[in-house]
């Protein structure tokens, strides 16, 4: 089977850079600071292949490039080098110039245009951040958030986009009563199921979650987690899951990649990298969970 979505080499630096970048950072140094200029080497040298319906996870600990990462994939920031190429299989309509590139696989889509990549966004993609704020206009109604994602998708009519908004809700388990109640009115698990619904209203085949479920309660992470996992399975979605919770990981993900200091330290799949940890990050990683 190949990648859905195959990323070589993806690099983010935030600052000026220099000659000794690379060999001043890393998880050797245990640090993505360089030391001689000042930069942060965000995420160096990232390589990953994502599958169709496939969940793949991301973990490491607070600094170590997993949001960085997903902001690249998302398109909400540039990157500063690497290559990300889609299967032409799934290419939008919108986009054909993306096709340009080999027989299976598009162009690098780093190279797009901001236009061109929130047309893809808003094609192919979903997210869902740690803090809903980011997500959600808190003083919108729920399914005003929802029609926001549906307009960019290319829906129009108002009739339509409501009735989408509430089966949405509805299957995220928000009383469609209080679809156009403001996000601030609502608990954090509610406003990260509305954020959910959002993601999902433009029938994505990629969705980035994003610490989803930092900051709830036990039980109301169960309800989340449980959700998350049957509508990944409902709507054939294939998943980029970032959590420093390796419980997390563990319930949602088939394979697994740990990031230290900005680069991939070990990979594999998720049953391997937590029963038999290679490095000695991922040992430490595990072993502080037990």
């Amino acid at each position: 089977m190949e990648p859905l979505i195959r990323i070589r080499n993806l690099s983010k630096r935030f600052g000026q850079g220099c000659a000794r970048c690379l060999e001043t950072t890393g998880p050797e140094q245990d640090t993505n600071l360089c030391p001689c200029c000042g930069s942060v080497m965000a995420c160096n040298d990232v390589s990953l292949d994502l599958f169709r319906n496939e969940a793949l996870g991301i973990v490491g600990e607070s600094g170590s490039g997993k949001s960085t990462l997903v902001r690249l994939l998302h398109f909400e920031w540039e990157a500063s080098g690497g290559v990300m190429e889609l299967h032409r299989s799934v290419a939008p309509d919108c986009l054909p110039e993306i096709c340009a590139g080999d027989a299976n696989y598009s162009r690098n889509l780093l190279g797009l245009s901001y236009f061109q990549k929130r047309q893809l966004r808003n094609a192919l993609m979903g997210i869902v951040y740690q803090n809903p704020h980011l997500g959600l206009r808190m003083q919108v109604s729920s399914g005003g958030n929802i029609a926001e994602r549906l307009l960019g998708a290319g829906w129009r009519h108002i009739s339509r986009m409501r009735q989408r908004s509430a089966e949405l809700l509805e299957r995220t388990e928000i009383p469609v009563a209080r679809m156009d109640e403001p996000p601030c009115n609502f608990s954090g698990g509610m406003q990260q199921r509305v954020q959910i619904a959002k993601a999902l209203s433009n029938s994505p085949l990629i969705l980035f979650l994003d610490e989803v479920t930092t900051g709830l309660d036990l039980s109301v992470q169960a309800r989340v987690l449980d959700m998350i996992r049957n509508l990944r399975s409902e709507f054939n979605l294939s998943m980029l899951v970032v959590s420093h919770d390796l419980g997390v990981i563990n319930l949602l993900c088939q394979r697994t990649l740990v990031m230290k200091s900005g680069r991939v330290v070990e990979a594999g799949l998720t049953d391997q990298i937590l029963q038999d940890p290679q490095h000695r990050y991922t040992q430490l990683l595990v072993a502080s969970q037990l």
